[in-house]
């Protein structure tokens, strides 16, 4: 069971497609997530426990103190309430990344000094391209998907669609 945990409300769009392809919920935080918030998700991870199901959080948050704060606070404070440890994965914004993509910095802010930040500089999640953002959450999820299954509704769906299309061929030489 996965979860995918957005700092931005303006980047739930770009990502909606992928959560949606996957039927992978998409919780958009704003932020520190409320209390409230964050036992709705533990109770919802005891539920898929329960099931027999792994259960992974996959954030995207901002490369500055609060970001990183809040992205981490998720993943802990769902495992307690919980009561079991919740597979947390950071995909989005990380030191590799600023790297590797050559990302937009800005300096680090003085309250983010005063939070234990070690960086002089700060990266907005906004700065990875949506498409790269897309494909870093598609392989993510796919990462974590059951191939066995995904393969058997795969051929449902496809078996599914030549069936369709059997009755509509009939349905217009009728």
């Amino acid at each position: 069971y996965i979860e995918v945990f957005l700092e931005k409300d303006a980047l739930a769009s770009v990502l909606y497609p992928v959560t949606a392809e996957w039927d992978v919920p998409l919780m958009v935080t704003r932020g520190f997530s409320s209390l409230t918030f964050l036992y709705n998700a533990a109770e919802v991870m005891k539920q898929q426990r329960a099931l027999g199901k792994d259960c992974h959080i996959l954030t995207m948050y901002d490369f500055d103190a609060s970001g990183q704060i809040a992205g981490q606070k998720v993943g802990e404070t769902i495992s307690e309430l919980a009561g079991f440890e919740v597979q947390v994965s950071n995909l989005a914004v990380t030191l590799d990344q600023i790297r590797e993509m050559n990302l937009q910095t800005r300096d680090a802010k003085k309250a983010d000094f005063q939070k234990g930040w070690k960086h002089d500089f700060s990266c907005e999640l906004d700065a990875i391209d949506p498409d790269q953002l897309q494909q870093i959450l598609t392989d993510a999820i796919e990462d974590l998907a059951d191939h066995d299954h995904l393969n058997t509704v795969r051929a449902i769906e496809e078996a599914e669609q030549e069936a369709l299309d059997e009755f509509v061929a009939n349905f217009r030489s009728a």
